[in-house]
């Protein structure tokens, strides 16, 4: 199956539309949202329900904020299922000022832009196109290692792969990639081409109408 062999993605990521190189009012959508330009930004883009791991990623932030002062938390989606989402959770996305909620958003480009590290601590996937669109804007990600995030992350050229379920191992994670400016520096330099190398659209299109032709 071809799929299996382009890890499990059946359209790739364009390249062109998630690009590092477009150009977006960055300073208007920080002033939007309330985010200072030398804030350090985690991103989360998903359904705000339980299985994406946001419990533990609000649990993770909040005591990763409890000693470094300028990160925030970009969370951008739409509220589906309350009810899975703990009660200190809901809290600290009404209350806490570090933690932004942007709701769902149509165009994910800019939020991507202004962010340093999109963070998927996700229960299971099916093949996590937030990773691939990060990646193609050359983000760094962090996502549990899980069949869909681990056929995407490759642990220190793309990102960090964490224990699902795991406050701790996220926590570590996150803060590593916040005060390792070297190794966030050299995951940077290799996301993109990470991606393009196994993802890239048209070159999935093509190896689809290769085994199609194939099969006649």
């Amino acid at each position: 199956d071809v799929s299996v062999k382009l890890g499990g993605s059946s359209n790739g990521i364009d390249l062109d539309y998630y690009s590092h190189h477009l150009s977006f009012e960055l300073n208007r959508i920080r002033e939007h949202l309330g985010i200072n330009e030398g804030d350090f930004v985690y991103i989360f883009l998903g359904r705000l329900v339980r299985d994406k791991g946001i419990n533990e990623l609000i649990e993770a932030f909040v005591k990763l904020a409890g000693i470094k002062s300028n990160i925030k938390l970009l969370i951008a989606g739409p509220k589906e299922d309350c009810s899975s989402i703990t009660a200190q959770a809901i809290w600290e996305l009404e209350h806490n000022s570090q933690i932004i909620y942007a709701g769902f958003q149509s165009d994910i480009r800019p939020l991507l832009a202004l962010s340093n590290i999109l963070v998927l601590p996700s229960y299971r996937e099916g093949l996590g196109m937030v990773l691939l669109e990060a990646g193609a804007m050359n983000i760094p990600c962090i996502a549990s290692d899980i069949i869909g995030c681990n056929d995407v992350i490759v642990e220190n050229v793309n990102g960090l792969l964490i224990k699902p379920r795991n406050v701790d191992s996220l926590f570590i994670a996150m803060k590593r990639l916040l005060e390792d400016e070297q190794l966030r520096t050299q995951i940077i330099q290799s996301t993109r081409a990470s991606i393009a190398q196994r993802f890239e659209q048209k070159k999935i299109w093509h190896e689809f109408i290769s085994s199609y032709l194939d099969m006649k």
